[in-house]
């Protein structure tokens, strides 16, 4: 590093220093350019640095110095032009989280390899294209995060990472997913929203800790894999090609959030409107043409999308769910709706109708001020 790069690394340094016994207490101290510290007295106790923050500095490189804080634990350098990182960093053991997003990095650099207390790394906003198979050696990796980057595939070894928790792996270029998915057991939020997958392995319905699913934006086709994710509360399937929803949904009893606008769904499950805990049921911009009569039960019911359909006619009950706070039908041409399907006293907020829907319809909405009523 020259020595113009390297000045600019201690003018722009902030180490958050915590001082040991009865000190521990004061304010925590920054070294900083103007401040009563600088680089110098950070060297001169490296074992009292426990975090380093360089985000949106334009460094192109980071000092081997920094290996000399053995005792750093959160490491962030966020927002730089860094696409490298240097050997001495594989002496910082103790580091438990890594924010490298928004540089330029295109591959992981093999220093982290030996960051074996690393809980939580941050890789979105690179142009990686390829995760290396010994990622699977970070076994205590929480969060795992590589949105908006090149990845086309996934190794093998992301299944050895049992206490992961959060995997994001959003616009990317994936088109598959490893069977060893599955063996991510303590796996609570997966989203892969905005990536070219076709298929889901068998493997998936594996994960029984999975509550947030996000596929959104994919090329999918089937989803019957994920119906045997015990645990799954919100459900995101929107943008792909699915033509057909598995009767196997509505056995899925802790489902509260089920996303499935634009796709090709015929129809729906019938016992979909049983599951005791659905509150969000959006389902617009499909190719319905009836519902099931058991949306009637659905009495959680929050959100109800079914616009931009073929439906020719909806169970009367559904207009007076008592949870109910919107309601989405229009765009629905040859929709025949009950003469009492709304009542004046209800808790909609939001009703979407079609122009054409009788005036007498929607006469009890009108005459309650806390509904607002949109026909087009």
């Amino acid at each position: 590093m020259s020595f113009i790069s390297y000045s600019k690394y201690i003018g722009l340094l902030a180490i958050f220093l915590f001082l040991s016994g009865a000190a521990l207490s004061n304010a925590q101290l920054t070294i900083t350019t103007d401040g009563a510290y600088t680089i110098e007295d950070a060297i001169k106790r490296p074992t009292e640095i426990f975090r380093l923050h360089l985000n949106e500095q334009s460094l192109t490189e980071i000092p081997n110095i920094v290996g000399e804080f053995v005792n750093l634990r959160e490491v962030s350098l966020r927002g730089n032009q860094l696409s490298s990182l240097p050997d001495s960093f594989k002496n910082l053991k103790s580091v438990s989280s890594l924010v490298l997003r928004d540089n330029d990095f295109t591959e992981l650099p093999e220093v982290i390899r030996s960051l074996e207390n690393l809980t939580v790394l941050r890789l979105d906003n690179n142009k990686i294209s390829e995760l290396p198979s010994w990622i699977g050696e970070l076994t205590k990796l929480h969060t795992l995060v590589v949105n908006n980057n090149k990845l086309t595939s996934l190794p093998k070894g992301l299944g050895n990472l049992k206490q992961l928790e959060i995997l994001q792996i959003e616009n990317n270029l994936l088109e598959v997913l490893p069977n060893a998915i599955g063996k991510m057991e303590q796996l609570k939020r997966l989203s892969l929203k905005e990536n070219l997958i076709t298929s889901l392995p068998k493997e998936i319905g594996e994960l029984q800790h999975l509550i947030h699913l996000d596929m959104n934006s994919n090329r999918l086709t089937d989803i019957s894999q994920i119906a045997t994710c015990a645990s799954l509360v919100s459900v995101y399937f929107s943008f792909n090609n699915i033509k057909k929803l598995p009767k196997s949904f509505a056995e899925m009893q802790n489902l509260g959030f089920l996303y499935l606008n634009n796709n090709a769904i015929v129809n729906l499950p019938d016992g979909i409107g049983n599951l005791p805990k659905l509150q969000y049921l959006i389902v617009n911009h499909n190719q319905l043409e009836s519902l099931p009569t058991s949306l009637q039960n659905a009495r959680g019911l929050k959100w109800f999308y079914a616009n931009d359909n073929t439906l020719n006619n909806v169970p009367s009950g559904i207009g007076t769910l008592p949870e109910l706070e919107v309601l989405a039908l229009s765009n629905n041409k040859n929709l025949v709706l009950s003469a009492n399907f709304f009542q004046s006293e209800t808790n909609l907020k939001t009703v979407y109708l079609d122009k054409e829907v009788p005036d007498s319809i929607v006469f009890p909405l009108l005459q309650n001020n806390a509904v607002e009523v949109l026909q087009y």
